[in-house]
């Protein structure tokens, strides 16, 4: 997997808890792509239990 666009751009940041985080003054480009990049690393289960990738 490449680098995102927006953490090679440095609109991102790591919390105290060390999770990624998008920095608030970030294009919203960057903002999609952070949601997107997040919904591949921690995907979700529907009520059915099948998980999709947002």
């Amino acid at each position: 997997m490449e680098k995102p666009r927006f953490m090679e751009e440095n609109y991102h940041y790591f919390d105290e808890e060390d999770k990624l985080q998008i920095k608030e003054d970030a294009p919203q480009w960057a903002k999609d792509e952070y949601k997107e990049f997040i919904g591949m690393i921690y995907p979700t289960a529907d009520e059915e239990g099948i998980i999709t990738i947002s």
